[in-house]
C-alpha cells in the first residue's frame, strides 16, 4: 500500500510538473506573440540602466507630461493624448514594469517615480518648462515632481488626484485591500504559468473600455505579461506609503492649477453605506485641500465621470490642459 501511495503521489508529482512546463511555454509564446503584435508606439529611452517608453506628440510650449494612475501606461491617456497635441507638445510615459518599459526589481516611492521621469525627459531631449497633469496616485507622483524640480514646472491638472494623507484619514477598508492583495498574490504565483491570460482575466478587466478595439487588445496585452503583477503589487505597496504622510507636499504658489473632481453624488443613492458615505466626505475635503496648494487654482466639478475621468469625460481633461497651458504662457510669459 505504501509502495502504491508513492507511486501515485510520484505520478501526481509529475503530471503537474508537466502541467507547469507546458504552461510555461505557453505563456512565454504568447508573450512573444503580443510583442509583435503590439510594438511600442514611442521610443525607449534608457535612464540609469532601465528602459522606460516615452511617446510624444505635437509641438509647442509649454510641453504638457502625462502621469498615469496606478498601474497605468500611456494607454490611459488614448483619448486625451492627441487632443492636446493638437494644441501643444505632450508626452505620456509608461512606469517601471508598466506597459513597454522595463521592469525594476522593488517598489518605487514617489521621489523616486519622479527622478525618473526627470532623466526620461531629459535624456529624450524633451525640455521643459512642463505642465504636469497626473490622475489617481498619478497626482503624487507630478506633486513630488514638482517640489524636486520647481523650476521645470510652469503648471498643473490633477484629475481625480490621490492626496498624500488620505491613506491616515479615509474610514478604514481593510476587506477590500485584503482582496485585492489575495488576488494579486495568487497573480503573481499562476501567471509565469499562463493561467491567468487562458483563464482571461485581463478581458474581464478591460471589458466596456470606451478604447478603439486594437488599443483595448494591446492593454489586455500588456495586462497579461508575466511581469505585470509583481509590478502593480509593488506600485500598490509603494503608494500606500505615499498616501500616508503626515502632510501635503509644498505649495506651488502662483502656478495655474485645475483639479477635476467627479461630481459626488453618493448622497442620492439609498444603497450607499455609512462607509461610503465618510469616505466621500473624506475625498471632497482633500480635493478641496488639493485646490489650495495653489493661489492660481480652480476646482472644476465633472459631471457623469467616475475615477478614471481620462476615460468617461476625456474633453473635460484636454479642456483642463488647454485652459493651465493658456494661463502658464500668460502667467510666466512663455
Amino acid at each position: 500500500m505504501r509502495r502504491l501511495i508513492t507511486i501515485l503521489a510520484g505520478l501526481v508529482s509529475g503530471v503537474l510538473l508537466l502541467l507547469a512546463l507546458v504552461g510555461a511555454a505557453y505563456q512565454a509564446i504568447a508573450q512573444s506573440r503580443d510583442r509583435n503584435r503590439h510594438p511600442p508606439m514611442g521610443q525607449l529611452v534608457e535612464v540609469g540602466g532601465v528602459r522606460l517608453h516615452l511617446r510624444c506628440v505635437g509641438t509647442g510650449d509649454p510641453t504638457v507630461v502625462l502621469e498615469a494612475g496606478l498601474g497605468g501606461s500611456y494607454l490611459d491617456w488614448t483619448l486625451v493624448q492627441d487632443s492636446i497635441g493638437a494644441f501643444t507638445r505632450v508626452c505620456a510615459y509608461d512606469r517601471p514594469g508598466f506597459g513597454w518599459s522595463d521592469a525594476v526589481s522593488g517598489p518605487l516611492r514617489a521621489d523616486s517615480v519622479a527622478a525618473l521621469l526627470h532623466g526620461l525627459l531629459s535624456n529624450a531631449g524633451v525640455n521643459g518648462p512642463y505642465v504636469l497633469v497626473g490622475q489617481s496616485i498619478g497626482g503624487v507622483y507630478v506633486r513630488s515632481f514638482a517640489a524636486r524640480y520647481p523650476d521645470d514646472v510652469v503648471g498643473m491638472v490633477l484629475v481625480e488626484s490621490a492626496h498624500e494623507e488620505q491613506g491616515n484619514r479615509m474610514p478604514e477598508t481593510a476587506g477590500s485591500d485584503a482582496g485585492l492583495s489575495r488576488l494579486l498574490a495568487v497573480c503573481r504565483v499562476t501567471a509565469p504559468f499562463g493561467l491567468m491570460r487562458l483563464l482571461k482575466v485581463a478581458e474581464g478587466f478591460t471589458r466596456g473600455l470606451p478604447f478603439p478595439e486594437a488599443k483595448r487588445r494591446a492593454v489586455v496585452a500588456v495586462m497579461n505579461r508575466t511581469r505585470y503583477c509583481r509590478s502593480l503589487a509593488n506600485e500598490i505597496a509603494a503608494a500606500d506609503r505615499d498616501t500616508r504622510q503626515p502632510r501635503v507636499t509644498t505649495s506651488l504658489g502662483q502656478r495655474p492649477l485645475a483639479v477635476l473632481t467627479a461630481a459626488q453624488s453618493i448622497e442620492d443613492d439609498s444603497s450607499a453605506t455609512e462607509l461610503e458615505r465618510r469616505a466621500s466626505d473624506v475625498w471632497r475635503s482633500l480635493q478641496l485641500e488639493l485646490t489650495a496648494l495653489s493661489s492660481n487654482a480652480q476646482q472644476i466639478v465633472v459631471e457623469d465621470s467616475g475615477h478614471q475621468m481620462q476615460w468617461d469625460q476625456p474633453a473635460a481633461v484636454v479642456d483642463a490642459a488647454r485652459l493651465v497651458v493658456r494661463q502658464a504662457i500668460e502667467t510666466f510669459g512663455l
